[in-house]
């Protein structure tokens, strides 16, 4: 008697929420390049906003690394669900017994 593998049950996901936190993370990242340029002073004398500007070039390289570490995430989540699809096809209704096949089996 052979044994037979079990046909996977193919889990049904959705990535919408890890995309949309990893455009949120490049969109905040932006915000703060965009006011880093704005906030960046033309006068020696505004130096302290010198110093908000690199902190907000800072904040933004942390927001984009995390975004990357996220799509990374996303991207290896895929492929382990691609390769569990694989395994086998989706889980099928079998076709009820009646009474013929009952009689068959020695049930009746």
């Amino acid at each position: 008697m052979t044994q037979q593998t079990p046909t996977p049950i193919i889990p049904e996901h959705s990535s919408a929420g890890a995309i949309l936190r990893i455009n949120g993370l490049l969109l905040v990242s932006a915000f703060n390049i965009t006011v880093a340029v704005y906030v960046w002073p033309s006068d020696p004398h505004w130096a302290g906003l010198g110093l908000i500007s690199i902190g907000l070039c800072a904040g933004a390289a942390q927001f984009t690394w995390q975004a990357f570490r996220e799509m990374k995430k996303l991207r290896d989540h895929e492929k382990t669900v691609q390769a569990f699809r694989e395994l086998g096809s989706r889980p099928r209704n079998a076709r009820l017994a009646d009474n013929a096949d009952l009689e068959k089996a020695g049930m009746f």
